[in-house]
């Protein structure tokens, strides 16, 4: 009877250090391998060709307080500044965020605004909208 004690002590042992060791593993041992691992690796080759264009659509409705700060934040993106377009969708606005969105020359800012009789929501105006991409 002392041989299957002595048994099931050590398969208890060896399954308590198994999970101590995948505890250990989990929040030491994978994140050090990961890390050691990005050393060798040259992730910026793998993003140094942008060959696709990009085009960011920004539906505004009455946002002049913010719409600036917003165009800003798209230009500082880190691509390729002849590949990407900003396409900015103003639909009745009754504040001057058409004015405003106007009024940055120089950002290589494409925009459209639609002006129209009756508001009818972004829905109705997408195609539309896309056919402002270039």
């Amino acid at each position: 009877m002392d041989n299957n004690f002595t048994g099931w002590s050590l398969l208890l042992a060896i399954f308590f250090w198994f999970s101590i060791f995948c505890i250990l593993n989990t929040y030491s041992g994978y994140p050090f391998l990961v890390t050691l691992l990005a050393k060798f690796r040259n992730i910026h080759s793998l993003y140094a060709d942008h060959s696709l264009s990009v085009t960011l659509l920004i539906a505004a409705y009455n946002e002049k307080f913010v719409i600036e700060e917003k165009i800003k934040n798209c230009l500082t993106l880190d691509y390729h500044k002849d590949q990407i377009q900003i396409l900015i969708v103003t639909d009745r606005s009754s504040d001057q965020t058409p004015k405003i969105v106007r009024n940055l020359p120089g950002m290589g800012l494409n925009y459209c605004i639609n002006q129209n009789d009756a508001e009818r929501g972004d829905h109705p105006h997408s195609p539309r909208a896309l056919q402002c991409c270039s």
